[in-house]
């Protein structure tokens, strides 16, 4: 929650006008000098680490679905194998904790997809394995209550991959395996009351892969997956018109890893998957032009995880998976250099513009301390952090 009122006098507590805008200006002031020293200095890399919270967590499970509730600040979480059994569950997870929603919704399943429709404010859910075979419903969760949405659309699947298109509100769905195991080339899209068949043409038929929304250049990014005897190791874009393959070199092929789009750095997030010969816990960024592989300790090589990017604070989520044995760890992957407010890969004067923007506008971005309000004290940590830069 935000406290304090509008405009500059978030900075200090009012103790007159002439007071105030002197301190102001001193700060300002100070700032510049320092902002035209990081200006000219080169552009140092963006340090990320994963780390993993203690916290309790849903019960160990891999083939679940993640998808991040902007409205709401809360990545959902649904269904899964548990090694034992389908999953029915619905769980939120908060940043600080995993809440789980008792509400009836689809029936139990795995390997299923899901993706956030903001402009409707729903996460959309369909298809997945089930008890009684591959599923082709369509049901959307408003943070209340699931929806079965009685439509037509894509055949009943599962291993197939969803990711929301903000440009054009539409929610693209890719792929797949039918009932008698072959591997689907379709691309569909949902906008929230019919789905359309939008391309045969594209990457080869595939299951298994995963795909993640470019906001900043307006691409749905797919990456690897499995046609049944061979693993992949394409990336390919959708840009609501045609597929692009992008001829790249980047991670090796593998089925069952996951991606998320980290807005503020505009790079697509993958971990982990399983190659030939085993699982893979490797981190790599895509940015539109390369692949780079991030050399980070993390969380334990694993396939059939999920990940979704939590926005309100900066952070990729991945749950899940399965490492050998089915696995119920939370972890999250973040910039470590807090100065590099835009995530741009660098320390100048761009950050403290930003930083100071989202102040004004008491935006949750600016709650820079992660103490659940914005004031005077975040415009200070931001000041001392963006003189010390990253090293």
């Amino acid at each position: 929650m935000l406290t304090g009122v509008s405009g500059a006098s978030r900075l200090w507590p009012r103790s007159g006008s002439s007071h105030l805008t002197a301190r102001i200006g001193w700060a300002v002031c100070a700032a510049v000098l320092g902002m035209c020293a990081l200006a000219s200095a080169p552009a140092r890399a963006q340090p990320v680490e994963w780390t993993q919270p203690v916290v309790s967590h849903p019960s160990p499970r891999f083939g679940h679905a993640l998808a991040y509730d902007a409205a709401r600040g809360v990545t959902v979480r649904f269904g899964g194998y548990t090694g034992l059994g389908y999953n029915r569950e619905t769980w939120e997870w908060s940043g600080a904790a995993w809440t789980q929603r008792a509400v009836s919704g689809p029936s139990p399943r795995s390997w299923h997809a899901m993706a956030y429709d903001a402009a409707r404010g729903v996460t959309v859910l369909f298809g997945g394995d089930t008890s009684s075979g591959l599923n082709g419903e369509t049901w959307e969760w408003d943070g209340t209550a699931w929806t079965q949405r009685l439509v037509g659309g894509p055949s009943p699947r599962a291993y197939h991959t969803m990711a929301y298109d903000a440009a054009r509100g539409a929610t693209v769905l890719f792929g797949g395996r039918d009932n008698n195991g072959n591997a689907n080339g379709e691309t569909w899209e949902w906008t929230g009351t019919a789905w359309t068949l939008r391309s045969f043409t594209g990457p080869a038929p595939r299951f298994d892969h995963a795909m993640a929304y470019d906001a900043v250049r307006g691409v749905t990014v797919l990456f690897g997956g499995f046609n049944g005897s061979i693993r992949n190791g394409e990336t390919w874009e959708w840009n609501g018109t045609a597929w692009t393959q992008r001829v790249v070199s980047g991670p090796s092929a593998r089925l069952g890893h996951a991606m998320a789009y980290d807005a503020p750095r505009r790079v697509t997030v993958l971990f982990g998957g399983s190659n030939a010969f085993d699982y893979n816990g490797d981190t790599w960024e895509w940015n539109g032009t390369a692949w780079t592989q991030r050399v980070v300790s993390g969380p334990l090589a694993r396939w059939n995880h999920a990940m979704a990017y939590d926005a309100a604070r900066g952070v990729t989520v991945l749950f899940g998976g399965s490492t050998g044995t089915t696995n119920g760890e939370t972890w999250g992957l973040r910039v470590t250099c807090a100065a590099d407010f835009n995530g741009d890969g660098s320390v100048n004067s761009q950050d403290f513009f930003d930083f100071l923007a989202a102040f004004f506008a008491g935006a949750p971005s600016a709650d820079f301390n992660h103490d659940g309000v914005v004031n005077s004290q975040d415009f200070f940590d931001f000041l001392a952090a963006f003189f010390a830069g990253c090293g």
